[in-house]
């Protein structure tokens, strides 16, 4: 198996390859994801579409 990279762009004319260590970069969203409030992230969302909605079919708010 194949190393992977990502394009850091240094500057307007520059660019650097940068290793992915795969396994960090994972281990570091499992540990992330530990914290979220799966209900608040529920809500935020729902109320997100709601002002979306509102706004695509000008209804007003309750």
């Amino acid at each position: 198996m194949g190393d992977e990279f990502i394009v850091e762009e240094l500057g307007e004319d520059t660019i650097a390859p940068k290793k992915i260590n795969l396994r960090a970069l994972l281990e570091d969203a499992i540990e992330k994801a530990k914290s979220v409030d799966l209900d608040k992230l529920e809500r935020e969302i729902e109320e997100e579409s709601n002002q979306l909605a509102r706004q695509k079919f000008k209804v007003s708010s309750r």
